[in-house]
């Protein structure tokens, strides 16, 4: 995905002579042909990136074994993250990157996550199936993403 956005602004920056920069952008302006602009224009930058790109989901995996470690350890006022460096290829080039993993955070997401899974649960259970119906379609319907989580007979 080409955002001229970026392109545009480097291009500002080198014309009217600005040498030493970093360009703090938002996760929308992650791809490829961004970053390798960014890269080859010399401008540092911090950008956000998306969880559905595969490579950054392969770091991803692999922190997740290595993360937990008292080097990685931050202690920010109270919470505790970790925080791990790794490169990453986006397009031809090889990137400094890194991981952040927040244990306090994780917990949240599952607390959430299984609260939501026991409310669809809840109000699947209470659905009377009639006779004409299909069950698999009215389970989908109620459960939703939280479908492949649950069995029943």
């Amino acid at each position: 995905m080409y955002v001229t956005t970026v392109h545009n602004t480097v291009d500002i920056l080198k014309w009217v002579g600005v040498k030493d920069v970093t360009l703090f952008i938002d996760r929308g302006m992650f791809s490829s042909p961004n970053i390798e602009y960014m890269l080859d224009s010399g401008v540092g930058f911090i950008v956000p990136t998306s969880y559905s790109v595969k490579e950054v989901k392969r770091i991803a995996l692999l922190s997740t074994r290595s993360i937990e470690k008292g080097g990685n350890l931050i202690r920010m006022s109270c919470d505790i993250i970790f925080a791990q460096r790794r490169e990453i290829r986006i397009g031809k080039s090889m990137v400094n990157a890194w991981v952040y993993y927040s244990p306090e955070r994780d917990r949240m997401e599952r607390v959430s996550f299984y609260s939501a899974l026991h409310d669809r649960m809840d109000q699947f259970s209470r659905r009377k199936v009639r006779r004409w119906e299909k069950p698999r379609e009215i389970a989908g319907e109620i459960t939703g993403p939280y479908l492949s989580f649950i069995s029943w007979r």
